[in-house]
Parts: C-alpha cells; structure tokens; sequence
C-alpha cells in the first residue's frame, strides 16, 4: 500500500499520470501515450532521486488544487503555470520539501503550456500494458479526480535512506542550473528530418513549407493542428497507404494544412507526410500554445542523433549532481 501524499480538492483543466510511455502495444492499435514533453518529466524524476522512467503528474495550463496529506519531496518542472505553496511562488526545476497540510495551487499559464509533478519514491499508480501512462480517451490507466487521494510508493525518509544518501551523505544538488533552465517561446523553430515522402508535393509547396510561419489552430496531447494563408499542394493528393506514425510526424490532409502528431496520435495513417520532428524539439512543439508560431528548419540524422546525445550527457550530470555517485546516476537514466 502507498503512502497518502496528496488530495485533490479540485482536479485542473486536464491533469493525468504519465510516464515515459506504453511501448509494444502499437501493433494492436494502443496509443504510446506517455508525457509530451518527456524531458521536463525526466529532469523532475532527477531532481527527486527517481529513474527518469517514472510516472509524474502532467498538468495542462489550468492546474489542480492539491492538499499534502503528509511530508513528501516533490519538484515541479516545465511550464511556469503560477505554481504556489500556501498562496507564496513555488520554486520550480528545484526539488522541495511539503509538509503536511501544505496546498499547492496553480494561478494559470505564464510560459508554457504543460508543467509535471514528481515526487520522492513516485507515484503509486496501476500499471497497463506495462505503463502509467494515462489514455483517457479508451480509458486505459489510472483517472485523477475531484476527492482522490493521491499515493506515493515510499515515505519522503525511505526514500531518503535508500536513494539519495551516498556514504553517509545527503544529495547535494537538488535543483538545475539557471543556464539550462528551458525557456518556452511563442514563436518557436521546430527542426525536422524530412519525409520519404516529400516527392509528392510540388516543389513550390515544398519551398512555401520551408518559408512559411504557422500558427498553432488546435492543440491537444494527440496532434497540433497548424494554419497558414499558403496551403501545401500534393502532386497526386493527400492519401497514402497506412503506415506507422512515430511521435513528432507532420503530416499534410487534403486541405494542405500540417499536422503535428504527438504522444497521444494514432498508431497508423493515411495521410502524407512531409518531415517529423526531431525527439529534441518535441518538447518545444509540446509547450506551444494555441495561438503560438512555427517554423520549420530541416537537418540530417546525424544532428538529431548529436542532440540526443547532448541531452543524454545533460541527464547524466543531473543525476550525479543528485546522487553524488557515478553509478547511481547512471542507474537512473538507465533503469
């Protein structure tokens, strides 16, 4: 049995559990899911002691009410959304202490559109097909809502004792440095590797595409749906044979609109495509608000692979910095 850490005395706009995503389920028609901007949810499980694979809570611009039912080690990362302890500015991308009967409020968007919650031990959620991760629209995974109480797998002093004490000594550096804080922009460019299938659009299109700003219609955890005055024109229409959709494909319908598929996207499509955005700029793409811009800019595999790696380096220093150990660290971004 969890430990009680929260109750929810008002749920937010749309606030679910996420993890790093429900892989090997696609062939049956399940959604990955998982958090949309997977980076803000690993740094979170870091600075908390966590595998970077853990679940935490994904809050979407109007967050929830939550009440601290006992002593827990929580940090907030990702959009500024006016978080709040007792009604004072929470610290964010820094890990803290909540004592019980603690609230923790949120006064609405201010940069970004989604922020994530982890605690010290995570979340004691039910597990689907091998994940947290929440797909309310078949309802797979574990609801939050109004008057849950809301459990964490161990105590804040376990934890302590079992994950961020090297040697005797207390982690020592429970926040990100100021510098590689992200920043969330309304206007935004999204670097893409471009699509097998760019031969059926027509070359003007394909240069309108590579000038064009658009501006973000709809946005939901399934898609982004963008807007401009110059519609992309196909050669020979817009339908293809259905083929696997990974996270970040932009594809172009009938009306010569982009679409920009996200975690929550069908697992396969009809539609072309013209590029899919690399793993290192979802989260830019997950932290735009309707009415935000976008440009798009193409570059080779190997960038997307040397940005990976760069983030990958990134999380490794987090974690040392936490765990002051080497091999703990790795055990973190590794498990």
């Amino acid at each position: 049995m969890g430990k009680p850490i929260f109750f929810v005395k008002k749920k937010g706009l749309f606030t679910t559990y996420q993890d790093l995503g429900r892989y090997g389920y696609q062939k049956y028609g399940v959604p990955v899911s998982g958090a949309i901007d997977q980076l803000a949810l690993k740094v979170g499980n870091l600075l908390v002691g966590n595998s970077i694979r853990e679940a935490g809570i994904e809050i979407t611009m109007l967050g929830p009410l939550l009440i601290a039912e006992n002593k827990c080690l929580i940090a907030i990362t990702g959009a500024h959304l006016g978080a709040k302890i007792n009604g004072k500015p929470a610290p964010l991308w820094k890990a803290f202490l909540l004592n019980k009967g603690d609230e923790l409020s949120f006064s609405g968007p201010q940069e970004g559109m989604r922020a994530y919650i982890t605690v010290a031990g995570g979340f004691d959620v039910r597990t689907v097909m091998g994940s947290k991760s929440t797909y309310e629209k078949a309802d797979i995974g574990q609801a939050i809502d109004d008057g849950d109480i809301i459990k964490c797998n161990n105590s804040y002093e376990e934890h302590t004792k079992s994950k961020l004490h090297q040697n005797g000594n207390v982690i020592r550096n429970h926040w990100l440095a100021t510098h590689t804080v992200p920043t969330y922009g309304k206007h935004i460019v999204a670097r893409i590797i471009s699509s097998p299938h760019r031969e059926q659009f027509t070359s003007t299109s394909l240069k309108t595409f590579a000038q064009t700003t658009y501006t973000v219609k709809q946005a939901d955890r399934m898609g982004y749906r963008l807007t401009s005055p110059s519609p992309i024109e196909h050669n020979i229409g817009a339908d293809i044979i259905s083929e696997p959709i990974p996270v970040g494909t932009i594809q172009i319908s009938a009306n010569g609109q982009p679409i920009i598929l996200m975690s929550d996207r069908q697992t396969i499509g009809g539609y072309t495509t013209i590029g899919t955005v690399i793993t290192a700029d979802i989260p830019k793409i997950a932290q735009l608000p309707p009415g935000g811009t976008i440009q798009f800019q193409v570059v080779t595999v190997d960038v997307a692979h040397m940005l990976i790696k760069e983030e990958r380096t990134m999380l490794a220093q987090i974690a040392l910095g936490v765990t002051g150990c080497g091999a703990q660290a790795l055990a973190l971004i590794n498990e």
